[in-house]
């Protein structure tokens, strides 16, 4: 709206600087040197005319005044706009910065996260492979190293001494010799005992 006023007060402006330019030369025209060249004029007629001139030029330079006044205005706005239009560049490129930054530290900190999860499941499935085994070695007959079970061919049986193995590796080995397998106790095949009881 104001640079819409503008352009029409410039406009407005160049009009009445052609209208002063013809009626300077009309005064130039009727001048009292010039005066028996065009039809003559009484003195009075022709201060009238002075005065009805200065007059005409005080309204224009008073014109022409509130036009510059307008324009700088306009101007100071143009300005203003500009300076916060560079102020609101400034805060976007500002928070496009700290998104950046933010959203590097969120990655950092989802690596590093996720590194402490690789390692915690590392050493879960390492602790995991660790019971598996001591599972296997504890239901597992140290003599054939097969699980032994509760009933059947390769049931589980213990000697006085508390191992456990299963029953037909423990009564052929003690054929052999009549110690426990595992402390070197004196043993024999009477001191075989059948375990009772669910799986473990």
């Amino acid at each position: 709206m104001a640079h819409i006023q503008a352009t029409y007060l410039a406009t407005l402006i160049q009009e009445v600087k052609k209208l002063t330019a013809t009626f300077e030369k009309l005064v130039l025209q009727i001048k009292p040197e010039a005066a028996y060249q065009y039809v003559e004029f009484g003195s009075q007629n022709i201060t009238c005319f002075y005065d009805l001139y200065r007059l005409w030029q005080e309204q224009v330079a008073n014109f022409t005044a509130i036009q510059n006044i307008q324009a700088e205005e306009f101007q100071n706005q143009i300005l203003e706009k500009d300076k916060l239009r560079e102020e609101v560049l400034n805060n976007l490129k500002n928070q496009e910065e700290t998104h950046m930054r933010e959203i590097v530290q969120l990655k950092q900190q989802y690596k590093s996260e996720l590194k402490a999860k690789e390692e915690r499941c590392l050493k879960l499935e390492q602790e995991l492979l660790r019971l598996r085994e001591d599972n296997e070695r504890n239901t597992s007959c140290s003599i054939c190293l097969d699980p032994w079970t509760l009933t059947g061919h390769h049931r589980l049986v213990a000697l006085h001494c508390g191992h456990l193995f299963g029953e037909p590796c423990i009564r052929d080995y003690l054929q052999r010799a009549n110690v426990c397998p595992n402390c070197r106790a004196m043993v024999y095949p009477k001191d075989i005992r059948y375990i009772y009881g669910r799986p473990f």
